[in-house]
């Protein structure tokens, strides 16, 4: 069988690229999304002060009415943002492709709406079922150890579910650290057994959007299936490709701390001069920068990449003939 290289892939996406001006489109598919997001935060501030002087009976109509806005504006992040970003892997595709590829391809993942709607359930529920698993076996194996002596304590005194809850909740929070400290055999196992299911599971489906992309009859399931039939008995390879990118995940987890970097420093005892609501908001400007920098800079290179491996794949696989075009 014969394996993705790697290194060979780089190297191609890399020769696509040449010649091809890939700042336009980057700046604007980030700017929207960077731009969209500080826009979302300024209103969530201003109506977290809104909710904020709106005390008392008097007010719990106008609070409810800010607080359901507030909601709104995080579910239309959530549910828009995954089809902006798929229209950049199509660029990427195209680009792979050595094909032209102009701003109105930005919007691939818009018009296909319903077929990476239905990718991301199914991969959500996956995902649950893993977790309810996981779980499950955890706490089994947690049971049969000593760690969980003063769980079983606590269950064998209390007869009746109610009368163990009413016990809980007239615990002072020194007594519920104990009890979580108690458990925290149980969330590792958790942890560790989940990542042994899930990650290999998802990487199955790791080539489903580009799918979606290159098939246009093609649905979520079949995205998937014909996904981990490219995959197959090439998970590590695609990973390995992974982790030639790094630096690039590293970038970018180095953005994620900018963004808790109020918690941060509220954590080592520094005091910024400025409440904690401006403190939230000038980290949350400082993580949109880096993000931004990150983003303009190498996404182009690194989603390129990952749209050559597409191809190769499709080259090696044994179904070449049902997802080529």
């Amino acid at each position: 069988m014969e394996k993705l290289n790697g290194k060979k892939i780089i190297a191609q996406a890399r020769e696509r690229l040449q010649g091809v001006n890939t700042r336009p489109l980057a700046l604007l598919h980030t700017g929207v999304t960077v731009g969209v997001a500080f826009a979302i935060m300024l209103l969530q501030y201003v109506l977290a002060e809104g909710i904020g002087n709106t005390g008392g009976l008097s007010g719990m109509g106008m609070r409810s009415v800010l607080e359901t806005a507030q909601l709104v504006l995080q579910w239309a992040n959530t549910l828009l943002l995954p089809f902006w970003s798929l229209g950049f892997l199509y660029v990427a595709l195209l680009w792979a492709r050595e094909a032209q590829a102009d701003k109105r391809d930005l919007l691939a993942g818009f018009r296909r709406v319903g077929p990476y709607l239905g990718l991301m359930l199914n991969r959500a529920i996956l995902t649950i079922l893993v977790l309810v698993v996981s779980i499950n076996i955890s706490s089994v194996i947690y049971m049969m150890t000593p760690a969980a002596d003063r769980i079983l304590e606590l269950a064998e005194n209390f007869g009746d579910t109610d009368q163990m809850y009413d016990y809980l909740y007239s615990l002072d929070m020194d007594q519920i650290m104990v009890l979580l400290r108690s458990m925290i055999p149980m969330m590792v196992i958790g942890c560790v057994l989940a990542s042994v299911l899930l990650i290999p599971l998802l990487y199955r489906f790791r080539m489903a959007e580009y799918v979606i992309l290159d098939q246009k009859g093609v649905r979520g399931i079949g995205a998937m299936i014909l996904s981990a039939a490219l995959l197959r008995r090439r998970r590590w390879q695609l990973f390995k490709l992974d982790l030639r990118f790094w630096w690039y995940y590293g970038l970018k987890l180095l953005c994620t701390v900018l963004l808790y970097g109020d918690m941060i420093l509220e954590a080592l005892g520094v005091v910024l001069p400025v409440g904690s609501g401006m403190a939230y908001v000038l980290t949350y400007v400082l993580y949109l920068g880096g993000l931004f920098a990150v983003e303009i800079s190498f996404r182009p290179r690194v989603e390129t990449a990952y749209a050559c491996a597409y191809e190769q794949l499709k080259e090696l696989s044994p179904i070449e003939q049902k997802i080529v075009p």
